[in-house]
């Protein structure tokens, strides 16, 4: 136990100054347009706060069209640095490292959420999305990369990409016995 509170070198960046970290966990208090509200922000400082050596975001979607759920954290644009450069910089400030988990869900996006058809690897009649095109992959690849730059640029220690559960990067339709199938 006593390992807990003992420091953690990493092989880039700053030590985390012990082995807690909080999870990613879904708690919808971003704006509609993606932005971080005060609530999430607080929440999210009070978590370094009170001791976690790791403080991870919500899952943050990398495309408009690949939010999951409403209230969720946005990394899509240039036009969030501000209020994610807040937040990477409120973290540290409590002594804890930053992390966002990049995330995109895929075909199970909710259609009146993303305003059409949930976008995914293969066509989904149980959902009603659509399969991605090459250039939409492309595109989807670009983005990924894109907002992990862009959380670099707001002072995060780190990201992670979310690829479970029929999000984007699970390949195949969900069936009742795993996350997902492959195909």
């Amino acid at each position: 136990m006593p390992k807990l509170f003992e420091p953690l070198s990493l092989a880039r960046g700053r030590a985390m100054s012990n082995r807690f970290m909080l999870a990613p966990l879904t708690n919808s208090q971003s704006h509609a347009d993606g932005t971080i509200s005060d609530d999430e922000f607080d929440w999210l400082t009070y978590q370094a706060e009170g001791g976690f050596g790791l403080v991870m975001t919500c899952a943050a979607h990398v495309q408009r069209v690949g939010q999951g759920f409403p209230g969720q954290l946005g990394v899509f644009s240039d036009a969030l640095l501000p209020g994610l450069t807040r937040l990477a910089r409120g973290i540290r400030a409590q002594g804890a490292l930053s992390s966002v988990q990049l995330h995109h869900a895929g075909i199970r996006a909710p259609a009146k959420l993303i305003g059409g058809a949930p976008r995914g690897p293969p066509d989904d009649a149980q959902t009603g999305a659509m399969a991605l095109s090459e250039v939409e992959i492309e595109q989807l690849i670009d983005d990924f990369v894109a907002a992990a730059v862009r959380c670099e640029k707001a002072g995060f220690d780190g990201v992670e990409i979310h690829g479970a559960h029929g999000y984007i990067l699970c390949v195949g339709p969900l069936d009742e016995n795993s996350c997902c199938q492959l195909s």
